[in-house]
């Protein structure tokens, strides 16, 4: 039986200082930075659990190019790998695993395609999350927090 999602609110609550700071040293941000990326990468988390619950366990969200930092701390994340099980678990339900879309399925999708699946997925975020985290996510993170 599949655990229920806390709210959003309680999921964002989780602090991992440990994860913060490996992210940190690796890509070079403060650890204010580090935080507020976190956050963000936790809201992503709760989309991404949000979105298997109703109904979609086999269609996962896909991250769009600016949202990279996101997914770099989503990889530091899963570096603490007992850590990152016990947050899905917990606030989440469900163990969200992270699947990148392979070269092959990219390479064999025609722009119509990856701009539907796009369309889809910021419609998804806009519905659930709001406008402003749309934003956040992919207008102002891509300048603030270019991947490095």
């Amino acid at each position: 039986m599949v655990a229920a999602i806390t709210d959003l609110a309680e999921a964002l609550s989780y602090r991992n200082d440990e994860v913060v700071a490996r992210f940190c040293a690796d890509h070079g941000y403060t650890l204010e930075q580090g935080h507020e990326i976190f956050i963000e990468t936790k809201r992503w988390l709760w989309l991404c659990a949000h979105h298997a619950a109703a109904g979609h366990p086999g269609h996962s969200l896909s991250m769009s190019e600016e949202m990279m930092v996101i997914d770099e701390m989503w990889h530091t994340f899963l570096l603490f790998t007992f850590d990152y099980a016990d947050f899905c678990q917990r606030y989440l339900g469900r163990f969200v695993h992270h699947q990148p879309t392979s070269a092959l399925t990219k390479s064999g999708m025609t722009p119509e395609k990856r701009l539907k699946i796009l369309e889809g997925n910021y419609e998804y975020i806009y519905d659930h999350l709001g406008a402003d985290v749309l934003k956040r996510w992919v207008e102002e993170f891509p300048d603030r927090y270019p991947v490095r």
